[in-house]
């Protein structure tokens, strides 16, 4: 009798996502890209990095969750960028970065922004329709919901015995 071939199962599936890569490329790309002088612009750059590569560390984070927190972790993402964005702001006009470069991040930042939007919509799409609320928005399941009860409305009412 011939054994069928087990699949590999990864439990690294933000490795496949695009999304995940381009984040990263973004905060490698910001790292080169900066140039300190002094400990206190170091502080600076280091903020504006580790703000990018907290954009793939959400991704990496949601994957590993269901559906509904894996919305939430993206859309943690999404504000990570917005975050980014601010930051590479205030670095160009420290002179930590230069005028050109900022035209560059915010494209990426923008395509960023176009494809965690997509991926959001994507998931929301697929949801099961408990997950979701009156307008089809996907809402992480409360850690204590287990724990209550809830009415038609989604609305927690008394604890369970």
């Amino acid at each position: 009798m011939q054994k069928e071939p087990q699949k590999e199962w990864n439990s690294f599936r933000f490795d496949e996502l695009r999304v995940y890569h381009k984040a990263l490329d973004l905060a490698a790309w910001l790292r080169a890209h900066t140039s300190v002088n002094s400990l206190s612009e170091d502080c600076e750059a280091n903020k504006l990095v580790n703000s990018a590569t907290q954009i793939a560390i959400a991704i990496a984070e949601g994957s590993a969750r269901n559906k509904a927190q894996f919305v939430y972790f993206l859309r943690v993402a999404l504000s990570n960028v917005r975050e980014v964005d601010v930051r590479a702001n205030l670095c160009i006009k420290l002179h930590l970065m230069p005028d050109e470069h900022g035209s560059l991040v915010r494209e990426r930042l923008v395509e960023l922004t176009r494809m965690l939007t997509s991926l959001i919509n994507s998931i929301q799409k697929t949801a099961e329709p408990d997950d979701c609320d009156d307008d089809g928005n996907v809402f992480p399941e409360p850690a204590h919901k287990k724990n209550f009860d809830m009415d038609k409305n989604r609305n927690f009412t008394t604890p369970i015995k």
